[in-house]
């Protein structure tokens, strides 16, 4: 069995520099799945779904009450960071209540200021062959880039004992397949992926045949996926059975190739998988493996890659719901880890919190909510914003500047005219801002104090910085609060 590794090393020795190699962990982009829970209308061999480790099985969950404000709020801790949507789980397209909850609070997130750079849906189709004029509504105004939708196999005999679709679902017979990708391409990109397995698609002998019947549907984006690579122990014995006896290595597949065929033409290595994109006649080809080992390891340190949000309300920054994985949203929470940050971060005079945060400090009064983010005013000095962003790194949290990663390397070009840096951990945020239009930090020195052993303003120098923030009304509504303290 190949594992990342081996896939790493074998980029390395035998491509060397003969194609592009893109390290794709290194755009800092948020993978972000809105976690759709159902009873699919399938009952995959090999579903990952299913395949959880000491954790709890995510199918059939219920939409909480107020799913949609809180998918929002949790969107929008995300600003300053580039989002791929990734609307799967179970069967997205069997589920247009929550489908709906999902394209609302991507709207409010996005008139907030959330950038997303990619919105997939994977799914079988089912639903399609069901409801297409909700479906194809929504995918209109979620404005999908692409629906990557899973057939494992040409002949829908095979396909079906694979897949294992319910009675009634048209969606197995080819003809119904092939008519509704075909209407679906008149609206949106849709990519067909095949997982490799041994009772389906398992040489190049059978690859070609696979993109022919891909050709047939219109269709010019294939993914064939190897099955996932795990070596502990999973609680769905039989599915992991399943995949360690059906597995076909991705490795063995690609050598295989006939290169009069197929021309690669880059290698994407991402943080748990690798994806080898090739030209076949007029059409694109991807192989992928993905090291569910490696993926556990990455999901674990420092370094966020992926937030899967629950229907019942829950955050996990891993497949496996166990506790580990589990972000906590608890307002207490949430306000003390910051503070402890805070406290670190205005330890050298160099920076003081404000915002909602600092006014929790001096002037509780004047708030209604816990704050949930910190802010602070520091030195527009290169080393001393230098010195906060390893401050920040080293607490686990990327770093921003706009939509750029940065380190404590940034060049001190690049901040100029960008006001401030963010720095994101799960849902905490922490903006530094060094700009302030109107102001300058050692200006508000007279009004420094320090609160619970953090570094912040006095009532005065709370005001002085909201008299030249005027333009949103909730901040007007503080400084009179504070103004019509005795």
């Amino acid at each position: 069995m190949h594992y990342y590794a081996d896939y790493k090393q074998y980029v390395a020795e035998t491509l060397r520099d003969s194609v592009p190699v893109i390290r794709a962990a290194e755009r800092g982009t948020l993978s972000f799945t809105p976690y759709i829970s159902n009873r699919c209308s399938a009952a995959c061999r090999f579903c990952s779904e299913k395949l959880y480790r000491g954790g709890i099985a995510s199918a059939d969950l219920t939409v909480c009450s107020g799913y949609r404000e809180k998918l929002a709020e949790i969107l929008r801790s995300q600003r300053g960071r580039k989002i791929f949507l990734s609307v799967s789980g179970m069967e997205p397209s069997e589920s247009i209540g929550q489908l709906s909850l999902v394209r609302e609070a991507v709207q409010q997130a996005e008139q907030s200021g959330c950038v997303f750079t990619e919105r997939v849906m994977y799914s079988n189709l089912s639903g399609f062959a069901k409801h297409w004029e909700q479906l194809t509504a929504l995918v209109r105004s979620l404005k999908l880039t692409r629906i990557e939708c899973s057939r494992h196999h040409f002949d829908d005999a095979v396909n079906q004992q694979i897949v294992r679709f319910r009675d009634g679902e048209h969606i197995r017979q080819n003809s119904v397949f092939i008519r509704t990708v075909q209407n679906l391409l008149q609206i949106v990109p849709v990519t067909m992926v095949c997982v490799m397995q041994k009772t389906g698609v398992a040489s190049p002998e059978d690859v070609l045949p696979y993109l022919e019947f891909a050709r047939q549907t219109g269709v010019r984006h294939v993914v064939f996926r190897a099955l996932s690579i795990f070596s502990e122990p999973a609680d769905g014995i039989q599915i992991a059975s399943y995949i360690t006896e059906n597995r076909v290595e991705m490795l063995d597949m690609i050598r295989a190739l006939p290169q009069e065929h197929f021309r690669l033409l880059s290698v994407t290595e991402g943080y748990y998988y690798y994806s080898f994109r090739y030209q076949y006649r007029d059409m694109e080809v991807l192989f992928e493996m993905s090291d569910y080992d490696q993926m556990r390891r990455e999901h674990h340190s420092e370094r966020q890659h992926k937030l899967i949000f629950y229907p019942n309300g829950e955050l996990y920054k891993d497949w496996n719901r166990n506790p580990d994985g589990k972000v906590c949203d608890d307002p207490d929470t949430v306000f003390r880890t910051l503070a402890e940050i805070a406290k670190e971060l205005t330890a050298s005079g160099e920076a003081a919190v404000i915002g909602s945060f600092g006014a929790r400090l001096t002037v509780p009064q004047v708030l209604d909510h816990m704050p949930k983010d910190l802010d602070l005013f520091m030195q527009n000095d290169i080393a001393a914003i230098r010195r906060a962003i390893r401050i920040l790194r080293k607490h686990g949290f990327s770093v921003y500047s706009w939509q750029d990663r940065i380190d404590e390397n940034v060049p001190e070009e690049l901040l100029k005219g960008r006001y401030y840096i963010r720095g994101i951990r799960d849902i905490l945020n922490v903006d530094l801002t060094y700009e302030i239009e109107g102001i300058e930090y050692e200006k508000l020195s007279a009004h420094a104090v320090h609160a619970d052993g953090i570094g912040t303003y006095d009532k005065e120098g709370q005001m002085r910085l909201l008299e030249v923030c005027t333009e949103r009304p909730d901040l007007t509504e503080r400084l009179e609060k504070m103004r019509n303290i005795t």
